[in-house]
């Protein structure tokens, strides 16, 4: 499975301009990542290329982040093949969240986070996708 930061933001002007420089002054690359707010703080969700270092890095700036296991998963890049892979997990997953992930074509990809992940991650891979 994949590594997430996971890293709690308040909810204040130049806090993630912040983080980023952390990333950037350690050599990070930040591959992905999604930002879902509330009133007081935000959920920041990302994927480094180093996610060890990457937790590292922001404690050490005063950021409270922890490593999360989620899936990437591999769909092709046309019309349709997201609702696929959603009819192939059926309701007999929750998806907890997904957002994009940077991928070289042809493909696409989803980082996922599931109820199940092991379960879901052998039934993605029996149905041919390529899941880290």
């Amino acid at each position: 499975m994949a590594k997430q930061l996971s890293v709690f933001l308040e909810n204040r002007s130049g806090r993630l301009r912040q983080l980023a420089g952390l990333l950037k002054e350690a050599g990070i690359n930040i591959l992905s990542f999604n930002l879902a707010e509330t009133s007081d703080y935000g959920m920041l969700r990302l994927m480094v290329d180093e996610p060890e270092q990457g937790v590292a890095a922001l404690a050490a700036g005063g950021f409270a982040a922890d490593l999360t296991d989620v899936l990437i998963v591999h769909i092709p890049a046309r019309m349709g093949s997201l609702s696929e892979l959603l009819d192939l997990l059926g309701d007999t997953f929750n998806i907890k969240y997904m957002y994009p992930y940077q991928t070289q074509e042809p493909n696409a990809g989803m980082v996922m986070k599931i109820s199940d992940m092991a379960a879901a991650k052998q039934l993605i891979k029996d149905a041919g996708y390529t899941v880290e």
